[in-house]
C-alpha cells in the first residue's frame, strides 16, 4: 500500500505471479506452435502467429474471469485474484499481438487506410454469413486496453470506485462479443468439429461459475433476512444476525441488513460493525482479518479500524459504521449506518479465546495478504501447487485447440528467394507471363507487392517478351509471380508463344471467390471468412479472383474469373468473396489454366 502514486513497483509476489503468467503464456505458445508445426508442414509463419496469441488471449480471458467467483467460493484463490490485473494486462497483450498482426496481414498495404478496412471490408449484414467479425474483435481489444491503461490505482482514485469498477464490468458484456468474434471468424471452416463444444464448454464453464456463486450469496442473504426477522433488543430497529461466539477472534462475518451487505468483527472479546465494502475496488470486508488492529481486505490488503471504520493515517478512506448489542449470544446490529468517521457502538464479549498467530509476519494463520512475505506456508504450498497445475493446463490447451485446426492444404510462397523469369507477358484478363517450354507452355498470374495487381508494373512490356524478378508461389499446379519492382526489362524474343484457347462451353459450378496471391501460397489457407477482408482488398487492387471450386473427389481447382466480355473483375465482386456463390458462365481453357467468363450481376449467394 502507498498513499502515494508511482510506478509499479514489483514485490517478490508480484515476482512470482508474473513469472508463472509468462511461463504458463510461453508453455501455450511454444505447444501450440510445436503441434502446428508437426501436423500442419504447410502452415504459413503469419497463420501460425495469429492463431497461437489469438487462442491464447481467448484462453487467458476465460480464465481471468474465473478468478473473481473461485475466489468467492474458496479463499484459496485469493492469491491468484491479488495480482488479477497483471493477468489482465498480460492478456491485453496477446490480444495486441493477434490485432496487430492481423491488421497487417490482411488490411495494410491495400488502397483503405488499415484501421478504417477492419470496419469496413469485413462484409455486411446485408446477407446470410456476412456478419462482421472482425469488428467484433476491435471492440474486444478496446475493451481490454482501457482496462489495462486504467489498471493503475491513479485511475482507481480519480475515476471513483463506482465509475472505475463500471469501466471493469464492461469486461462480461466484451467477452460475449469475443465469442461472437470466435464463432463467427476462427470456427467458420478453419477449426475441426469438436472445437464448437470445446469452445462452448468454455463458455458454459465462466457463466456457470458466476451463476453458482451469485446465486450461493443471494441464498446466504435471504437466511440472513429470515434469519433477522424478529423483535430487537434494546429499541426499534435492531436486526438479529449471528451467534457472537461463533465469530472466530480477528475475524469477521458478512450479514445482511435488508438489501445491505455489513461486516461483524471480533477483536479479542470487542465486536463491532462495519460496510461490507472496502472503498478500494469494493473488496469483501467480512472475508478479511484483523491485523495489527485493522481490518485487512483479503483482496488488496487496505485496512480500516474496526470501530470508526478509517483508514490509518496517512490514509483517508472512511466506511460506514454500525452499532450492535448482544442478546441472548446473538449479534444485533441497527441498520441505520453512523456518520462517516463516527466511532461505532460495540459489544463486548464475556469470554474471550484467542485464535494462533501465523509464525511470519504477525497475520493470522493461512490469511493471504499481497505485500506481506513470505506468504503463510498453506498458502505457499497451493500456490505452487496452482503454478504446476496452470502449467499443465496451458499446454494441454494448446494441444487442444492446435490438433483442432483443419488440415492445411500443400502449397508453398518461396519468401526470401528471387528469381528470374523470362518469356511472353499477356494481359487477357490479367497480367500473366507465358514461359514455353518444349512442347509445354507454363503460364505464371503476375501480381505487385502487397495487395496490388502488376498491371501497371509490366504494362510497357505487354504483349512482347520480357525478363522479370519475382518470387513464386504455388499449389495444385498453379503458381504466381510476385514481381519486383524495376526489374521489368524488354528481352530479345520475337515470335508470341503459340496460344491456342479450348471453348469448354456454357457451365455452371459453385464455389468461392478468393485471390489469387494468397490462395496459391503467400498466406495459407488464403481462404475462408477468416481471410475475407483481405480477399477483398487484393482482388479491389488489382489480384486475379479465383473461384475456388471443390470436386468430389476432395481435389480443389483455382479458376480464373472474368468478365462476360472478357474484362477483368475487381470491385464488382465486392460482397461475393469468401462466401459459398454459384454461377453460370462460359468457361475456357488455357494450356494448364481455365477462365471462366461470367457476368458478375448473375452470380447468386448460396446458403
Amino acid at each position: 500500500m502507498s498513499h502515494t502514486y508511482q510506478g509499479v513497483g514489483w514485490s517478490p509476489q508480484k515476482r512470482k505471479y508474473d513469472l508463472v503468467v509468462a511461463a504458463c503464456m510461453a508453455a501455450y505458445a511454444a505447444t501450440f506452435i510445436a503441434v502446428t508445426v508437426a501436423t500442419q508442414p504447410h502452415v504459413t509463419a503469419e497463420t501460425l502467429m495469429l492463431r497461437a496469441s489469438g487462442s491464447l488471449a481467448f484462453v487467458m480471458l476465460s480464465c481471468v474471469l474465473m478468478i473473481g467467483p473461485l475466489a468467492r467460493i474458496s479463499p484459496r484463490f485469493l492469491p491468484i485474484l491479488y495480482n488479477r490485473r497483471h493477468l489482465g494486462v498480460a492478456t491485453f497483450l496477446a490480444g495486441l499481438v493477434h490485432g496487430a498482426l492481423a491488421i497487417f496481414q490482411f488490411h495494410a498495404l491495400g488502397d483503405i487506410n488499415p484501421f478504417v478496412s477492419v470496419l469496413t471490408s469485413d462484409g455486411g449484414l446485408g446477407g446470410p454469413g456476412d456478419i462482421p467479425f472482425q469488428p467484433l474483435g476491435a471492440v474486444v481489444l478496446g475493451v481490454l486496453f482501457l482496462m489495462a491503461a486504467t489498471s493503475h490505482d491513479f485511475w482507481l482514485a480519480n475515476l471513483t470506485p463506482r465509475t472505475w469498477k463500471s469501466l471493469h464490468m464492461t469486461v462480461y458484456a466484451a467477452y460475449a462479443v469475443l465469442l461472437g468474434h470466435v464463432v463467427l471468424g476462427a470456427l467458420q471452416g478453419e477449426g475441426k468439429e469438436y472445437l464448437w463444444p470445446v469452445t462452448a464448454a468454455v463458455a458454459v464453464a465462466v457463466f456457470t461459475v458466476h451463476l453458482y456463486t451469485g446465486l450461493a450469496e443471494r441464498r446466504r442473504d435471504r437466511a440472513d433476512v429470515l434469519a433477522g426477522s424478529g423483535a430487537s433488543p434494546e429499541s426499534e430497529g435492531y436486526v438479529r444476525t449471528i451467534v457472537a461466539d461463533e465469530i472466530p477472534d480477528s475475524e469477521g462475518r458478512v450479514v445482511t441488513l435488508g438489501d445491505e451487505r455489513v461486516a461483524v468483527f471480533r477483536n479479542g472479546s470487542t465486536i463491532s460493525c462495519i460496510s461490507n465494502v472496502c472503498c478500494h475496488q469494493m473488496g469483501p470486508l467480512g472475508e478479511g482479518r484483523i491485523i495489527d488492529g485493522c481490518i485487512t481486505c483479503p483482496w488488496h490488503g487496505f485496512q480500516y479500524d474496526p470501530v470508526n471504520g478509517c483508514a490509518p493515517p496517512p490514509f483517508t478512506d472512511r466506511l460506514e459504521t454500525y452499532d450492535v448489542a448482544i442478546r441472548d449470544g446473538f449479534v444485533w446490529v441497527n441498520p441505520v449506518p453512523n456518520p462517516l468517521g463516527t466511532a461505532s457502538r460495540t459489544a463486548t464479549l464475556s469470554v474471550v479465546a484467542r485464535a494462533p498467530v501465523g509464525e511470519t509476519g504477525g497475520y493470522v494463520t493461512d490469511f493471504y495478504v499481497g505485500y506481506h512475505d513470505p506468504s503463510p506456508p498453506r498458502v505457499r504450498r497451493f500456490q505452487r501447487r496452482f503454478a504446476a497445475v496452470s502449467l499443465v493446463v496451458a499446454g494441454a490447451a494448446a494441444v487442444v485447440i492446435a490438433t483442432g485446426q483443419r488440415q492445411l492444404p500443400a502449397a508453398a510462397f518461396e519468401f526470401g528467394t528471387i528469381r528470374t523469369f523470362e518469356g511472353f507477358v499477356v494481359a487477357d484478363p490479367y497480367p500473366s507471363l507465358i514461359v514455353p517450354r518444349g512442347p509445354v507452355t507454363s503460364r505464371y498470374l503476375l501480381v505487385g507487392p502487397g495487395k496490388s495487381g502488376a498491371n501497371v508494373l509490366v504494362e510497357p512490356v505487354t504483349g512482347g517478351w520480357a525478363t522479370m524478378d519475382g518470387t513464386l508461389a504455388y499449389r495444385d499446379g498453379q503458381a504466381v509471380i510476385q514481381v519486383e519492382p524495376g526489374s521489368v526489362a524488354r528481352a530479345g524474343g520475337t515470335l508470341p508463344p503459340a496460344l491456342a484457347d479450348e471453348v469448354l462451353g456454357e457451365r455452371s459450378v459453385e464455389g468461392e471467390i478468393v485471390g489469387a496471391k494468397c490462395y496459391l501460397g503467400v498466406m495459407n489457407p488464403g481462404s475462408g471468412v477468416a481471410h475475407r477482408a483481405c480477399a477483398e482488398l487484393c482482388i479491389r487492387g488489382g489480384i486475379p479472383p479465383l473461384l475456388m471450386v471443390r470436386h468430389e473427389d476432395g481435389s480443389t481447382e483455382g479458376i480464373i474469373l472474368a468478365g462476360a466480355n472478357g474484362e477483368a473483375l475487381g470491385e464488382e465482386l465486392s460482397g461475393l468473396i469468401a462466401a459459398p456463390v454459384g454461377m453460370t458462365g462460359r468457361l475456357v481453357r488455357r494450356g494448364a489454366t481455365t477462365v471462366l467468363h461470367v457476368d458478375p450481376a448473375e452470380i447468386r449467394r448460396l446458403r
